[in-house]
């Protein structure tokens, strides 16, 4: 009944997906809208981060509760790596949307 992955799996894996992202684009202080190459760099790079996601929580079932608390482990380490807190948003919302899909 009760998922036996632990919180601090759980947030590994969350800052993990927020690590990678930063490797595969450095957004810090960049407007990805002036950049049409930066765009295209960036949504490949979400769209990876999104399939992970989902393949981790189809793989370990998670709930309402551990949905979010991916979601907010993956958003306070992005704001910890230096990204501005519109990305941070829109980038977080993204990656909820995309494990609530069916």
């Amino acid at each position: 009944m009760f998922n036996k992955m632990s919180n601090k799996d759980l947030d590994e894996f969350s800052k993990s997906l927020a690590r990678e992202l930063a490797q595969h684009y450095e957004l810090a202080g960049e407007d990805p809208s002036l950049n049409k190459k930066a765009k295209r760099k960036l949504g490949k790079a979400l769209d990876r981060i999104y399939l992970k996601a989902v393949d981790f929580q189809t793989e370990h079932k998670l709930g309402i509760y551990g949905k979010a608390r991916l979601g907010n482990t993956f958003k306070w380490e992005l704001k910890e790596l230096g990204y501005r807190q519109a990305f941070v948003d829109e980038a977080t919302k993204g990656l909820i949307l995309s494990l609530n899909r069916k």
